[in-house]
């Protein structure tokens, strides 16, 4: 008996494959897979949200916020966490937890250089589906902005930072996988770029969920992975035989 926990506790795919059947028998029993509305009366919040000025509107409906709405989008987010944790796990073939060492692939400089030039337009309309997804759940007043706006400055923000993003991250990868710069000076800006993705994927979770979730999640798991691969990279030392080649 001790044997058949320890083998399912060094197992991420039986821990998280299983994690996601509780989760969702918890969320098949308790909202039927559907999240409650962040009002508990939609309708009159908008009736209340057209009588008071538009920057008074969310104070005005603040009692009729639907609490289980926290609840359940929280449930369904560490659901949608799990879900992608449990397909990360099967895509890298994760079967146990020291294998978390050796993903090869995470080292191969080809993938590296693939995965950021063609990751960010993809998480970047992932982002900003789930953004819009997430505003329309408030209420607002008539004479508010549409939602042309922040799509537009979503948008414009998002091409405004991939002209930052491309240089730096094409940049900070050559540095670190062709160059023999002392690994601190590189490190430092890998620490920042996890740092800036884990602040991303906590305002991911606080969005009304949406299955472009289960993308952004899995998304996040890969970059999370490959920037401590990176941190910890090592260019190949040359062998006796290189070294007496390049010193006849």
């Amino acid at each position: 008996m001790n044997n058949i926990f320890k083998d399912f506790f060094k197992s991420p795919v039986k821990i998280f494959g299983l994690a996601v059947i509780i989760l969702s028998l918890v969320l098949l029993y308790g909202c039927q897979f559907h999240i409650p509305d962040y009002y508990t009366n939609k309708v009159m919040a908008d009736e209340i949200a057209q009588t008071v000025p538009p920057d008074e509107v969310s104070k005005a409906v603040e009692h009729l916020v639907n609490k289980k709405y926290f609840i359940f989008n929280t449930i369904f987010q560490l659901w949608g966490i799990c879900i992608s944790a449990f397909l990360f796990t099967l895509i890298f073939k994760i079967n146990e937890f020291k294998r978390l060492k050796n993903i090869r692939i995470l080292n191969n400089k080809l993938f590296v250089y693939l995965w950021i030039n063609l990751i960010y337009p993809i998480w970047a309309f992932c982002y900003t589906n789930l953004y819009m997804q997430d505003i329309t759940k408030y209420v607002y007043n008539g004479a508010a902005d549409s939602f042309g706006i922040p799509l537009f400055d979503t948008i414009s923000f998002l091409i405004s930072f991939g002209i930052i993003y491309y240089p730096c991250m094409n940049l900070l990868a050559f540095v670190t996988y062709n160059t023999k710069i002392s690994r601190w000076i590189y490190n430092v800006f890998w620490g920042l770029a996890f740092a800036f993705w884990i602040m991303l994927a906590w305002e991911c979770v606080g969005y009304i969920f949406s299955y472009v979730n289960l993308l952004l999640f899995l998304i996040y798991l890969i970059w999370f992975m490959l920037i401590i691969y990176a941190i910890g990279y090592r260019t190949k030392k040359p062998t006796n035989l290189q070294q007496a080649e390049s010193n006849p």
